[in-house]
């Protein structure tokens, strides 16, 4: 029922978005008020960096507040958004792997998330983001 009430409200704010912006603030919301996900957050890809554009729930931290390094040797190169990012293709985690990634399991202890996934934004065929 979540799902599907989730998927009923991001379709009306489709329609009803302005601006990127809101679409992805809405995204995030949505997220977490119909969806149940303790948080959500949203980066766009600008400069070799993933900057954090929206946010809903409790649980960030300054790690999810910063901006990601795309570089692959920085230290956020493991992350589930540069992974999505990357790839092109969502990135999930399950307890086993938050605990196996350095990357993951700091931000597993600072949330208490039991799991993650970054699912790509695409505009124009390109992979300009993730939704968290």
């Amino acid at each position: 029922a979540r799902l599907y009430a989730s998927l009923g409200a991001l379709n009306e704010l489709v329609v009803r978005a302005g601006t990127v912006a809101e679409l992805l603030q809405g995204a995030c919301e949505i997220a977490v008020t119909t969806g149940e996900f303790q948080f959500a957050l949203a980066r766009m890809v600008a400069d070799g960096r993933a900057n954090l554009v929206a946010v809903s729930g409790q649980g960030t931290t300054p790690t999810m507040n910063r901006p990601l390094d795309l570089s692959p040797d920085s230290p956020d190169a493991d992350s589930l958004v540069v992974t999505a990012w990357r790839t092109g293709r969502p990135a999930l985690a399950a307890t086993a792997e938050l605990a196996a990634n350095p990357f993951l399991a700091r931000a597993a202890r600072e949330t208490g998330a039991k799991a993650a996934a970054a699912y790509p934004l695409f505009r124009g065929g390109a992979c300009v983001g993730a939704l968290c």
